[in-house]
């Protein structure tokens, strides 16, 4: 009985010190107010999609190469010259063989012109004006093919000298002069310096957050450039279950090979990982309804993340302090 009456006691007590009865002191703020929006990141890196080593079609020996490692060049400027004397050889016996069967196509045709002549005046057999027509006609042929005998022999000659595909700048010479160059070896390695673009790689969750973000960044140690998403490849790594992404800078853009981070920010609502309260061995949120604490339950959260919330109105009161030993159902005494 003694220990009933003492309980009883301090309950009278506390209600005297208390005229609010037991309502917890809380403060309390709106969601909107409390609402953060991270900043996510993923490694990246600088590539250029024109970063080209440049060969020869023809062999010959190198007689003259131009622009040093490091050096720009236009579109068209020459790089390198191979040794030209066959392949102008082969060009004037193309256009001599050429010259020769025009001669005797036009021989052909006179004799030709004289048997029908004569088969005319019946002094020659139709059997003759026959072979006479077939001989012009395989000379005409051997004719369309020296044409492009020549042609061929043009091209090659064109192709002693290498210029370059685009603007760039010379990364590496991979022959020097004097040296023998066999088609489709490297010779020249070109690096056009505006054609440039970030690429990362990331989880495929993360591809919509990313493509409505907004303030998307490639960060170096050294400086950080706003970029845009330019495409995402509809391929999945099957080792690391990522994909590709590839964006483009929108002003000053960083040197091929930079290594970074691409950086962007959420924008769905996530609540501060100070803010959650465990109940029950579950994490949630307690807020202010009616006078009244209620225990919003959030089975994604993980301890000491920010979680994302979208279930709750932006006017949501949210306790904010005075939560610690708060349950569910408790009266609020809101300051």
């Amino acid at each position: 009985m003694k220990r009933v009456w003492i309980t009883t006691a301090v309950a009278v007590l506390l209600a005297l010190f208390h005229p609010m009865g037991f309502a917890a002191k809380v403060v309390t703020a709106p969601l909107s107010e409390k609402i953060v929006h991270p900043r996510l990141s993923a490694p990246a890196e600088v590539i250029s999609y024109r970063n080209s080593a440049l060969g020869s079609k023809v062999a010959g020996k190198v007689i003259a190469l131009i622009p040093l490692v490091g050096e720009s060049v236009k579109q068209g400027d020459l790089l390198l010259r191979i040794d030209n004397t066959n392949y102008r050889l082969s060009l004037r016996a193309s256009q001599a063989a050429k010259e020769s069967l025009q001669a005797k196509i036009k021989f052909s045709r006179y004799q030709l012109k004289q048997a029908k002549r004569l088969g005319s005046q019946r002094n020659i057999s139709e059997e003759l004006v026959l072979q006479r027509e077939s001989e012009l006609e395989s000379l005409m042929a051997q004719l369309s093919q020296q044409m492009i005998a020549i042609e061929q022999a043009q091209h090659n000659l064109e192709q002693t000298s290498l210029t370059a595909p685009f603007a760039g700048v010379v990364t590496q010479r991979l022959i020097s002069e004097g040296e023998w160059a066999n088609p489709g070896t490297p010779l020249i390695q070109l690096l056009a310096t505006d054609a440039v673009e970030v690429t990362a790689h990331l989880h495929p969750h993360d591809i919509p957050i990313l493509t409505t973000a907004t303030a998307l960044t490639f960060t170096t140690t050294m400086a950080r450039y706003p970029v845009m998403l330019r495409t995402v490849l509809p391929l999945q790594d099957n080792r690391q279950r990522t994909q590709e992404i590839r964006l483009t800078f929108q002003s000053e853009s960083a040197i091929t090979g930079s290594a970074g981070r691409l950086e962007w920010q959420d924008l769905r609502p996530h609540i501060p990982a100070e803010l959650l309260t465990q109940r029950e061995g579950t994490l949630g949120l307690f807020i202010a309804q009616q006078g009244r604490a209620k225990f919003i339950a959030l089975p994604q959260a993980q301890e000491g993340q920010m979680v994302l919330i979208v279930e709750l109105p932006a006017e949501t009161e949210i306790v904010a302090t005075g939560r610690e030993r708060l349950q569910n159902g408790d009266e609020l005494d809101i300051e």
